[in-house]
């Protein structure tokens, strides 16, 4: 998925499709089950999950 660091310092991610990142990071890592659902602190707990560290793995 194609992304860029931005905002002063490098704070924030963007992909070219944000909902793509969305979709991949709420749905499919965290597993929530439809668009709207909350993700509570305690589902976090649950997961064993206080961090989200992303990478760069290539130049594509």
């Amino acid at each position: 998925m194609q992304s860029k660091i931005c905002q002063d310092g490098g704070k924030a991610l963007m992909s070219y499709s944000n909902r793509a990142l969305g979709q991949w990071l709420l749905m499919d890592v965290l597993g929530l089950n439809e668009e709207g659902e909350l993700l509570l602190y305690t589902k976090l707990q649950i997961l064993g999950i206080d961090s989200v560290r992303i990478g760069k793995i290539n130049n594509l």
